[in-house]
């Protein structure tokens, strides 16, 4: 979790929090493992439906990679791509 300290002092060496970050990173390895496969009870997140349409939509712009012009596919990509 960003912001939460997981250090028992305020001043660790360089090899505690190297020594920290490592035994952090064995537990986020375990969970996410867990959550592939499904132990945790967590679903996956399901993508919104217009979401959904818009990979769909890329994916068959990629496809068609080989018969559109370099302008053409970019406008294709850049048509559904929106930044918020």
């Amino acid at each position: 979790m960003i912001g939460e300290n997981k250090f028992d002092f305020s001043h660790p060496s360089m090899w505690t929090f190297i020594k920290t970050l490592r035994k952090y990173e064995k537990v986020r390895d375990v969970e996410y493992a867990e959550y592939v496969e499904g132990e945790r009870g967590l679903a996956p997140l399901v993508k919104r439906r217009e979401y959904a349409r818009v990979d769909e939509r890329i994916h068959r712009i990629v496809g068609q990679y080989n018969d559109r012009t370099s302008i053409e596919y970019l406008k294709g990509i850049a048509h559904n791509l929106s930044f918020f």
